[in-house]
């Protein structure tokens, strides 16, 4: 069940301003309240639009994720994926770079250890991939190409002696390839995707072979696999339009989701690790207790193509993994997450010497003085991508999952992440 649409219940508009959120409440609580007559359900949905609505922090951030207000010129609506209305968002506070600060004196015999994050540049540009900029380059390209392959086609049979007869069908045959590849970029035609290819790129291999791999039969040939390129570049440009639209609003302006309704929470020694990463790693983005499998993965840290399930030894509700159930997390969020390298960090107060494990080990078992600095170096691979279909599988994940009946967290100091 999606979040309702707050506005229509006021019925009041995404532009209205606070008095006209005001006086459209009291006018709905007057017609709806129950000793009036009116319906308890809609007076409660009253109530609860007014609440999001008159705080300007709560309403920004609605509005954000449902789209209503107006995005730059260069994007779609931003957040109108239906999943995303689901989802609790917000920032994790980055330190501001400071300037003019001391260069320690050389000099010192002391060994001071050199910080992980030390290469790493907050200021930097995030690039999105899969890029609609890269894509639409490409798209381009094979566009531009396929028509200097028609028009060499056409001049090279017209100055070819051939059968009158052939020459006729030339130009018919160049609308027909006109039509169909634009047919199949606008995804009017049923999607066929494995069988035309295949034929078309048998077809094309059988023509340069019948004629010799003669000039006309190559361009031929190149004709009929461009008219084959075309869609499949158009698709992957408008997949990674959409992904920019629906995800990248909310990625750039958050870089912390959870469950719709409330603020999640780590212990301090978490909450230390999870804000390092989201403070020194501009790319990394952090989603909490997200249901894999059976479980819940409570801190999975995404940065690029590389993912960092991290939890504490003991799980915080039945439904949590814990150092236990980890693996099974590690692999469902594995299975989720199809291109990905993922790794589980279990984060201790004092490491057991039972629990050291190497460096490239799938699980990992840290103190929480080293945890930072080691989840650190593992993500900083790509500090600076922001992987839009990992990132969005995830999100949706969080969306779909049900949160009710979820067991209180046990009772341990905790501290907001």
């Amino acid at each position: 069940m999606t979040e309702p649409d707050y506005y229509k219940i006021l019925g009041i508009t995404p532009a209205a301003d606070s008095t006209e959120i005001r006086q459209a409440y009291r006018r709905g609580v007057r017609d709806a309240h129950p000793d009036a007559g009116g319906d308890p359900e809609r007076f409660h949905a009253i109530q609860t639009a007014f609440e999001t609505l008159s705080q300007p922090q709560s309403r920004h951030e609605y509005d954000t994720l449902r789209g209503n207000r107006k995005p730059g010129w260069r994007h779609r609506t931003p957040g109108r994926h239906a999943k995303g209305r689901r989802v609790k968002a917000w920032r994790v506070k980055t330190p501001t770079p400071k300037t003019g600060q001391t260069v320690p004196d050389d000099s010192t015999t002391q060994v001071m250890a050199r910080p992980w994050y030390i290469d790493i540049d907050p200021t930097r540009r995030l690039r999105y991939s899969p890029s609609a900029w890269r894509r639409g380059t490409i798209t381009a390209t094979i566009i531009i190409a396929w028509i200097i392959v028609s028009t060499q086609l056409t001049i090279q049979i017209l100055h070819t002696d051939i059968f009158p007869a052939l020459k006729a069908l030339l130009i018919p045959y160049l609308l027909i390839s006109l039509i169909a590849a634009t047919a199949a970029s606008a995804r009017t035609l049923k999607h066929r995707k494995h069988v035309t290819t295949t034929a078309i790129a048998v077809l094309a291999a059988g023509i340069a072979w019948a004629t010799g791999f003669t000039t006309t039969g190559l361009l031929i040939a190149a004709h009929l696999v461009g008219m084959v390129a075309i869609p499949w570049a158009v698709t992957r440009l408008r997949r990674a339009a959409h992904l920019q639209a629906t995800v990248r609003s909310a990625l750039r302006e958050y870089n912390a989701f959870g469950p719709a309704g409330t603020r999640p929470s780590a212990d301090r020694r978490t909450a230390t690790v999870l804000r390092a990463l989201l403070e020194r790693l501009p790319a990394a983005r952090l989603f909490v207790r997200v249901p894999v499998g059976v479980h819940r993965a409570e801190y999975t840290v995404v940065c690029g193509k590389r993912v960092a399930v991290i939890t504490p030894p003991v799980a915080r509700s039945v439904e949590d993994t814990g150092a236990e159930r980890l693996p099974e997390a590690v692999a469902d969020v594995s299975r989720l997450l199809s291109g990905a390298q993922v790794r589980g960090f279990v984060v201790w107060p004092n490491l057991p010497v039972e629990r050291i494990s190497g460096a490239n080990a799938i699980i990992r078992h840290l103190s929480a003085p080293d945890a930072a600095a080691e989840i650190g170096r593992w993500l900083s691979d790509d500090a600076y991508t922001l992987h839009l279909p990992t990132l969005r599988r995830l999100r949706d994940r969080l969306a779909g999952g049900d949160g009710a009946g979820i067991v209180p967290h046990q009772q341990r100091r905790t501290v907001e992440v």
